[in-house]
């Protein structure tokens, strides 16, 4: 993860928040769980098809996760209790997730809710006038990249598990890869 001070990579944040934006405007009712749950023919399919189509990303999607390796949080977490801006660094990478997962299945939106966390996490630049109210604004950051990292492991876990299809009784990894996509 890295920091961008020049705003190289303000497009990629700037495209994920537009991506969460477009998921959460599909509801105009406050998101809850089961927000955006696709037709129930429709989730049957894309259950059939969900393990090898996220085998397919699972080299991106290991790039990724290698690139939240645990000295990387560790620092993210000092860095707020020290009130660095570097904080916002892990945004390029929560939106570089976001957009991954998206591609996964473009045809059914994000979680509701984790949508409204990224949000929360991706809408603002770091600015001086956040010191003020520091945990407002840093906690929105993190936040954003804790889940965005849970989900991740969570996926990369599943797609190299060994079982052909969803199981019926899930572990915690695969429920929260379902939940992903809503197929929960």
């Amino acid at each position: 993860m890295y920091f961008d001070p020049q705003g190289k990579h303000r497009k990629a944040r700037t495209e994920a928040l537009a991506y969460v934006e477009q998921c959460l405007a599909l509801t105009l009712e406050p998101v809850n769980r089961s927000s955006f749950q696709p037709p129930k023919d429709q989730a049957v399919g894309l259950r059939e098809k969900f393990l090898p189509t996220i085998r397919e990303h699972l080299p991106a999607l290991t790039a990724l996760q290698n690139e939240a390796s645990e000295p990387v949080f560790s620092d993210m977490v000092y860095r707020y209790y020290h009130g660095s801006f570097k904080v916002w660094k892990a945004q390029p990478w929560v939106a570089r997730c976001t957009m991954s997962f998206a591609a996964i299945f473009p045809e059914v939106p994000l979680n509701g809710l984790f949508c409204e966390i990224l949000h929360a996490g991706l809408r603002e630049v770091f600015h001086p006038a956040f010191n003020r109210t520091w945990s407002q604004h840093a906690c929105q950051v993190l936040d954003a990249a804790m889940h965005t990292r849970v989900f991740l492991e969570a996926v990369n876990q599943v797609a190299r598990s060994s079982e052909a299809r969803v199981p019926e009784v899930l572990s915690p990894n695969w429920g929260l890869a379902l939940y992903l996509w809503n197929l929960r």
